[in-house]
This record gives C-alpha cells, structure tokens and sequence, in this order.
C-alpha cells in the first residue's frame, strides 16, 4: 500500500516503494516490444519479525493492544491478512517460470512446477532468461 499512497513519518520507506512501481512501469514499456514482460510484487503487510517489531512499537506507543495495531495496519489492504513469506517466494516462482515459457506452452502446460533454474541475468523488478 506504501507504494501507492503517501503515508506520515515514513517518506524514506514510501519513497522506496514508490521508486520500484515506477521503475517497474518504466521498464515493462521500455521492454514490451521486446516481448519481455515486467511487473513487482507488492504483498503488503508480511508476516515477519519485522512487522511484529513495528507492531510492538505502535502498540507500546498508543496504549492498544499488539492486535488492535495489526487490525488498524490491514484495514487498508484489500485482504485483511498477513502475508507469509513463502507465499511471496512461490508467487515469485510461479511468475517467473510461467512467463519464461513460450506462450503455446503456457496454455498447455500441468499444475506441476518445473524445477528453477537460476537465471544469468537478474535486476530488481526485472528476470532476463536466454
């Protein structure tokens, strides 16, 4: 959500997220002739030590509960849940190996995973495959 809108006290973290949309956008036109396709993942609040650390201090700073500041935290996402980082990691996967296969065996292809194999050229926001 930080990459979308502004938020108080947290202009660095915004300006990041903000950075990668906008590199993200620039480099899925620059590339499309090319056939190469270019998107991020944005998965909002993950649920790892960090966000439990920044939890811990809105809460101890508000007087509410640790609860109570995680609800107010994903009131304004569309799935009102964490995101675990495995989740990501397979979203990741699952983009990069579908997209790197040739169309006709994007619509044929099974349910099952092929095994990934790291990629020679890797940029944020971007995968290159020879």
């Amino acid at each position: 959500m930080v990459g979308r809108v502004g938020f108080p006290n947290r202009a660095v973290y915004a300006t990041s997220k903000w950075g990668i949309v906008g590199l993200t956008k620039s480099l899925s036109m620059e590339l499309r002739d090319d056939g190469i396709r270019v998107n991020c993942i944005q998965p909002g609040a993950v649920d790892n030590a960090r966000f439990h650390g920044v939890i811990k201090a809105r809460a101890d700073a508000s007087g509410r509960t640790p609860e109570a500041e995680i609800d107010l935290a994903l009131a304004s996402q569309s799935v009102k849940k964490l995101v675990d980082m495995e989740g990501i990691a397979a979203l990741a996967r699952f983009s990069a190996v579908t997209w790197a296969l040739p169309s006709r065996d994007r619509r044929s292809r099974s349910t099952a995973m092929p095994k990934l194999q790291p990629s020679p050229c890797v940029i944020p926001g971007r995968v290159c495959c020879d």
